[in-house]
């Protein structure tokens, strides 16, 4: 059982554009980015998750712009061949072209889910409008009040109506006259026209005002009024559409074409079942394996710092090929195992310090003034307040300590390094240091 050669996808035929006026997301996603986790990429063929099963566990998941992909009809998936990817073993290493396949089918699959195609107008005839009127509750200082909104032709030469301020109101009334195209986005507009109480003025938007582009997208007229009026008040505005003089398309009516036919899912390769994959190890796991290379490489380090043969630790730290419970653990010794007493210097006080060479460490004595202002409990007892005292190279301070005991050896890994000593100790407090030296 074998398949031959790559998969061809079958794909309906639709007559003419499935979307002529173009596809958008539709209004009532709230979110225009979509992760795609690997079970919903998997489920997008109804094969995928038993066939490649173990692929579809390493699938990552991917970030979809909805809004990009509803920009245009669902994608054609590319054309992969599975059987030569599994014969070059590339099957399981999800190469690109595999991930791209499995997101097209994805996108395929949920196109008619997010998407939808925009609405087609069919231009009907340029009509007048009658008479509206609509109450307008304000003053100056208040939002206009929307009088009407009419659907509109385009291509025109030129466009009349009228704007009215009713008899029985008590102030002018200020009105906008305004031209948006199809997408509700602005074109054009009469701003602030004043009409006296009981009377009326004509306006025209005409090609002596408008470009032929604009005259082209318009599709909406926005007719809105405020009362003039420092006291808040109440009074009846209105709006009629008088015509259109030259060529004119009609507004149309909007319809939307039906969602494009989906895509036939190809059918799944006559092939055995994918075994599972070479990955044996979960997330966890490599998180360990990273720790414990991380403390052998610590040990690895402070073994090079202090001069210890490091081959004769290399099995023992090199067995990757044990599981991590079973790792051997090696003994790192901090300092050689014996030193001897070097020369003692002192008394030490104030903030001073002194060259050093060699050290495997440092023993310290308080002198006097070292029993300090306060004690703490301690075996022996912590002494507040004694002072510090650190090692430093050329390069700046390898490690600094409290003086906190009557007596303390120093034994520090990077010690061996420190061609200076120095120290800071209050006033009145004196302090030995005794070298010490590798046998």
């Amino acid at each position: 059982m074998c398949i031959s050669g790559p998969i061809e996808i079958p794909r309906q035929t639709l007559l003419g554009d499935p979307c002529p006026a173009g596809s958008r997301i539709k209004p009532a996603i709230l979110d225009d980015q979509h992760w795609a986790t690997a079970a919903e990429l998997c489920a997008s063929l109804p094969w995928a998750s038993t066939w490649m099963g173990p692929v579809c566990a390493q699938l990552l998941p991917q970030m979809v712009d909805v809004a990009v992909m509803c920009s245009t009809p669902a994608p054609t998936p590319p054309t992969i061949d599975l059987m030569q990817m599994a014969l070059d073993g590339t099957l399981y290493r999800i190469p690109n072209t595999l991930l791209d396949w499995f997101v097209a089918w994805w996108k395929v699959n949920n196109w008619n889910t997010y998407c939808e195609c925009n609405p087609v107008y069919t231009p009907g005839p340029c009509v007048s409008q009658a008479l509206v009127t609509h109450l307008v509750t304000g003053n100056v200082f208040s939002a206009r009040t929307v009088i009407v909104e009419w659907p509109i032709g385009h291509d025109w030469t030129a466009m009349s109506g009228r704007i009215y301020n009713a008899s029985g109101g008590t102030a002018n009334m200020n009105f906008d006259m305004q031209i948006f195209d199809i997408d509700n986005v602005f074109v054009y507009q009469f701003s602030g026209v004043s009409v006296p109480v009981g009377s009326s003025q004509t306006f025209t938007f005409n090609d002596a005002l408008m470009t032929a582009a604009q005259r082209h997208a318009a599709a909406k007229l926005v007719i809105q009024a405020a009362n003039n009026s420092t006291p808040s008040i109440t009074q009846n505005g209105g709006a009629d559409l008088i015509g259109y003089t030259g060529p004119c398309v009609g507004p149309g009516t909007p319809s939307t074409p039906p969602s494009p036919d989906p895509i036939a899912a190809p059918p799944k390769p006559d092939l055995p079942d994918l075994p599972a994959g070479p990955v044996a190890c979960t997330t966890s796991d490599l998180c360990q394996i990273v720790y414990a290379f991380g403390l052998r490489l610590d040990q690895v380090v402070k073994m090079l710092q202090l001069d210890i043969d490091v081959d004769a630790h290399t099995d023992a730290i090199v067995s990757a090929n044990l599981p991590i419970d079973e790792f051997p653990s090696v003994e790192i010794p901090l300092v050689p195992p014996d030193y001897q007493i070097g020369p003692t210097h002192g008394p030490l006080t104030g903030r001073s310090s002194m060259a050093v060479s060699g050290l495997v460490g440092l023993s310290v004595a308080l002198g006097a003034g070292g029993e300090g202002p306060l004690e703490l409990e301690g075996q022996p007892p912590y002494l507040w307040n004694r002072g510090w005292m650190s090692i430093l190279n050329d390069d700046g301070m390898l490690a600094e300590k409290r003086v906190t005991r009557e007596q303390y050896v120093w034994l520090e890994p990077a010690m061996r390094l420190a061609n200076t000593f120095a120290w800071t100790l209050p006033d009145g407090v004196e302090m030995f240091a005794t070298e010490l030296l590798p046998l």
